[in-house]
Parts: C-alpha cells; sequence; structure tokens
C-alpha cells in the first residue's frame, strides 16, 4: 500500500511537472501575443542553425528556397509572426545560443513586419552580431531605414556604425558594398538632420569603432561644428583609425590653421598613416602638398607610391609634372608608371608642347602652360556666360527631386554652380548630396563627388583671406 502510495506521489510531481511546464510555455507565448502554431513554428525552425559555408551545393538551392518559404509565411503572419521571432530571439538570448545567422535574419524580417516601430530591437541585434555573419542583411536592412530620413531609424543607423565586417555585391553595377562605402550610402541618404547625432557618436559613445566609423561619415559633410573635435583627435584618438579618419576629415576641410595637422602621418612609418595625410593633402588643396609627395614616390609600398602619385597628377604644377616625368625616366620599366606617364604627356600636349619644348621654357612660360592645361582639365573655363544665383538654385533643386546631376546644355558644371552659389547655399546642396545617395550605384557616388567639390569650392573661395 506504502509502495503504491509512493508511486502515486512520483506520478502526481510529474503531472505537476508538466503541467507546470506548459503553463510556462503558455505564459511566455502569451506574453509575445503568440499561440503555438505548426506553420510558424516550422519557419521558424527552417531559418536555425544555417551555414552555408558547410552546406554541400547541391543542397544550398533548396535550403535557400526553404528560407525564403519561411519568410514569406512569417511576415505573410505580421504580428503572429512577429511574435514567434521576438519569442525564439528571446528563447536564445536565455540558452545563450549564438546563432547569429538567424538573429541577423529575424532582424530583417522585422524590418519586414514592423518597419520603424521594431528601429529599438533591431539596433540592439545589431548591436550583438557581427555583421558579417550575413552583411547583406543587415546593409540593406540599415538601407532602407535611412532612406526613410525618419527619426525613428536613428538607433539602427547608430547600431551600423559599430561594426567594420563584412561585404555584399550590386551586381547590375560591379558595386562592392564595404565599410565605409556603405556608410556614406547608408548615413549618405539620411541627410545632413544626422550631422549632429554622428558629432554625438564620435564625443560621447566611448566605442572606437563607432567613433571612427561616424568621422568617415563626416569627412566630406562640410559639418564645421566637427572641426574642433577632429582636431584634438588628429592627436588623442584613442585609435590609429580614429587619429586616420580625423585627418582625413580636416584635410577635406581644408582650414588654414589644420595643415599642420594634415601632415601628422607622413612622418609614421605605418603605411595607412602615410596614405591618410596624402589624401588629405590632395584634399586640401594647398600647391604646398607637391614637396610633401613628392618623397613618397618611390616608397616601399605601392599603395603609398600610387597615392603620392595620384596627388601629384591632380595638383598639375610644374613641379608635380617635372616630378612625375623624373620617376618615370629613372624607372622606365615599371608597369605602374604607364599611366603616369601618359598623364604627364597628355598635360603638356593639351598646352602645345612636347617635353623637350616645355624644358627650353623659362620658369614664367612653364607656369602659364601648365594653367592653360589645368584650366582645360579642371576649369573654369574662360569666357562664355555665367549662371545667376537663382538660376544656379533652380538647377540644384531640379536635381534634388531627380536625385541626379543633369549637365545636358552646361558647360563646365561644376565650377557654374560654384561660381553662381554663396556659402549659405551649401545646405541646399548638402540635400542635393541626399537625394543622389538615394541611387545605389556607382554613378551615383560620381554625382556626390561632384556635388563634394562644388562644396569645397564655395566654401574655400568665401574663407580666402580670411586666415585660419
Amino acid at each position: 500500500m506504502g509502495h503504491r502510495r509512493s508511486g502515486d506521489v512520483v506520478f502526481v510531481l510529474i503531472a505537476i511537472a508538466a503541467i507546470m511546464a506548459i503553463l510556462s510555455q503558455t505564459a511566455f507565448a502569451t506574453a509575445h501575443g503568440v499561440m503555438a502554431d505548426p506553420a510558424l513554428s516550422a519557419a521558424v525552425a527552417a531559418m536555425r542553425g544555417i551555414d552555408f559555408d558547410i552546406l554541400p551545393c547541391e543542397e544550398k538551392a533548396a535550403k535557400a528556397q526553404e528560407i525564403g518559404a519561411a519568410w514569406e509565411t512569417l511576415t505573410g503572419a505580421g504580428s503572429a509572426g512577429r511574435a514567434a521571432l521576438l519569442a525564439e530571439l528571446d528563447a536564445l538570448q536565455s540558452s545563450g545560443d549564438e546563432d547569429d545567422y538567424f538573429k541577423l535574419s529575424a532582424a530583417a524580417l522585422l524590418w519586414r513586419i514592423g518597419g520603424l516601430d521594431e528601429a529599438a530591437v533591431i539596433a540592439e541585434i545589431w548591436r550583438r552580431v557581427p555583421f558579417e555573419e550575413q552583411y547583406p542583411y543587415v546593409f540593406y536592412t540599415a538601407y532602407e531605414a535611412a532612406l526613410t530620413r525618419d527619426p525613428r531609424a536613428l538607433p539602427m543607423l547608430v547600431a551600423f556604425l559599430g561594426d567594420k565586417s563584412g561585404s555584399t555585391f550590386v551586381p547590375q553595377y560591379y558595386l562592392d558594398i564595404e565599410w565605409p562605402l556603405a556608410l556614406d550610402f547608408v548615413w549618405g541618404a539620411y541627410g545632413p538632420a544626422g550631422y549632429p547625432v554622428l558629432l554625438e557618436v564620435v564625443v560621447e559613445s566611448g566605442n572606437a569603432t563607432m567613433a571612427e566609423s561616424a568621422l568617415a561619415v563626416l569627412c566630406t559633410s562640410e559639418y564645421a561644428e566637427a572641426l574642433p573635435v577632429a582636431r584634438r583627435l588628429a592627436f588623442e584618438g584613442e585609435t590609429a583609425g580614429i587619429r586616420r579618419a580625423a585627418i582625413r576629415l580636416l584635410g577635406w576641410h581644408g582650414r588654414a590653421r589644420d595643415w599642420e595637422r594634415v601632415l601628422i602621418g607622413l612622418a609614421s612609418d605605418d603605411v595607412d598613416d602615410i596614405q591618410a595625410s596624402l589624401w588629405a593633402l590632395y584634399q586640401f588643396g594647398d600647391e604646398r602638398a607637391v614637396s610633401y609627395a613628392i618623397p613618397f614616390c618611390n616608397h616601399p609600398d605601392p599603395w603609398v607610391r600610387d597615392e603620392a602619385l595620384s596627388l601629384l597628377a591632380l595638383m598639375c604644377t610644374p613641379e608635380s609634372i617635372g616630378a612625375i616625368r623624373k620617376v618615370c625616366e629613372e624607372r622606365p620599366d615599371d608597369p605602374d608608371l604607364y599611366d603616369y606617364e601618359c598623364y604627364a604627356d597628355a598635360v603638356l600636349w593639351m598646352a602645345g608642347l612636347d617635353w623637350e619644348a616645355y624644358c627650353e621654357l623659362p620658369p614664367a612660360g612653364r607656369e602659364q602652360a601648365i594653367a592653360q592645361a589645368r584650366a582645360i582639365l579642371y576649369g573654369p573655363r574662360p569666357g562664355g556666360d555665367r549662371l545667376a544665383q537663382s538660376e544656379a538654385l533652380a538647377l540644384v533643386e531640379q536635381w534634388t527631386e531627380q536625385g541626379y546631376i543633369d549637365c545636358d546644355g552646361l558647360e563646365d558644371t561644376e565650377n557654374q554652380i560654384a561660381a553662381a552659389l554663396v556659402r549659405d547655399d551649401v545646405g541646399a546642396l548638402q540635400e542635393l548630396r541626399a537625394s543622389i545617395y538615394h541611387r545605389l550605384s556607382d554613378e551615383a557616388l560620381r554625382d556626390v563627388a561632384g556635388v563634394d567639390r562644388i562644396i569645397q569650392k564655395i566654401v574655400r573661395r568665401d574663407l580666402a583671406g580670411k586666415g585660419p
């Protein structure tokens, strides 16, 4: 009798435990607004534990179809699909399971289902999971959020600053999207309203990767409030990446007082430091950069050599053309120099000269010849009608609506627009820049570069003679 009672007790205890487990599961599901749904459970299960790298080739297509069907099931279920995803994410958090593929998939699905209402949840996932696990899910979700230009997207965009890993490919434009280009598209599409947020990240985040990323975005912003911070970080930045990003920003903005800071990297043995300063020197737009670049034309690192030679070519002065010619003569069998040799010859050809005739000119004659070629290459071109400010602003407004620059019927576009506009018009150009980033293409990058040059010309003309 006692033995049976003991068995009854055991049975009752087991039954109670089972009931408690069921109640616990029910409460968990109820908390997320979802009860067990076989279709949703199967969809979630189809997204778990995926590693395409180890799947046999013959299974990858079938698995991709299974994942696609799971996405359709969950998005089609709306709030129930959302609840199923959140329940699985909570379960992963409790168990400590690191199914990063699922987490990034869930974040992308939450965006599909709830959009900006899910920004905080998505941002939290991104802060914890390396992007390289499934970078397309992260980039395209961040880009779509940025296109809304809604402040509710900012938690996602800030979280996007925190990881430099991963890449994706846009086949129709043969365009690789990775850090920092991905940042340019995402934050560029959000527009100038993001600049104060980025500066706050630099100053207050305490995260070196996020600070470097934010500086990289601000590099071509013409956001003057970032300059004091960049001046400090060029010397005191926590990491080399932060210091380089600060130097690039100062070089692009080109304020006279920052010349010495831009030179910092040239004293380093690190090729990345040297490249950062060479890039900043060119962007600074000061012909003094030529003499600093010449010694690096024979640097042992090919990337540094190329950066130095590119600077000399783009500056296009008698000293830089002479230096290019000298390097080419010293290394006649170096195939990497062929394009630079052709460039130097083309510059002289534009001036109606060959190398021998050029060398016979006095210094003043050489200056005049190179200036003539530089005007053909980079403008401003002499003569012709000039745009009025109202005409230039009308074009900028039209291009902003179109999302691209249309140069039909307008010669020497960049110089024409820059000559007509004033510094108070930079805001309109920043909005144009944002609208162009709404096209995910290489053509958009070319248009953005043109807008950047226009902004530089306007601001530097305004600053000329004003000192630091």
